[in-house]
């Protein structure tokens, strides 16, 4: 089943986001330290799938950045459409950024749960 993670992140409460793209920003520094730590992968391509995953950081903190200061420079489409299109510059990246973000949704699920 394809989940679509943009049109969930869409309806949620400003709070609910704040945790989303923190879990997020969060679990991306982890893929990216795994690449890093990577001894297999040559360093070419660990530079390659860092650059991009930095890139997919840098929009979930700009993000973050937007709604702890109530501003929307950026609409959710317009972040998730520059999500997807770092991401989709190495597929390996694409599937580091897509566990990532099921991981940190079902992060917040969890939370909330926690929460009822």
């Amino acid at each position: 089943m394809i989940v679509d993670y943009p049109a969930l992140i869409e309806h949620l409460t400003r709070d609910e986001k704040l945790i989303f793209y923190g879990l997020l920003a969060r679990n991306l520094t982890i893929a990216n330290r795994s690449v890093w730590s990577d001894g297999d992968l040559a360093p070419t391509e660990q530079i390659e799938r860092m650059k991009w995953l930095i890139e997919v950081t840098h929009r979930v903190l700009n993000r973050l950045t937007d709604l702890l200061q109530n501003q929307d420079n950026w609409s959710e489409k317009d972040v998730w459409d520059l999500i997807a299109h770092h991401a989709a510059q190495n597929s390996a990246v694409g599937a580091d950024v897509g566990f990532t973000i099921e991981h940190s949704y079902a992060g917040l699920l969890k939370y909330l749960d926690t929460k009822l």
